[in-house]
């Protein structure tokens, strides 16, 4: 079978080709660019989610006590102030 296009049609048909084939680079580079964004904003998130964690287990490292006539300890182990309840 033989191709009966003419050269204009043949160069015609390629620069449709080329032009869907930029769009698509395009978008596929945006959407490579908005991935890479929210990636960065994730390991960002992730690295001080540690930090706090780690903030958060380095306060809280020994042993529990319970005495009678309680108190309650924040970190530091200082004295919370007692929140009043309905029965007192």
């Amino acid at each position: 079978m033989t191709d009966t296009k003419t050269p204009a049609e043949r160069i015609d048909a390629l620069e449709m080709r080329l032009t869907y084939q930029d769009e698509a680079i395009e978008t596929l580079n945006q959407t490579i660019t908005a991935q890479w964004k929210q990636i960065d904003a994730l390991t960002r998130q992730l690295a001080e989610l540690k930090e706090r964690l780690q903030e958060a287990e380095s306060r809280w490292r020994g042993e529990c006590f319970v005495f009678d006539e309680r108190i309650a300890l924040g970190h530091g182990l200082r004295e919370r102030v007692k929140e009043s309840t309905a029965d007192e």
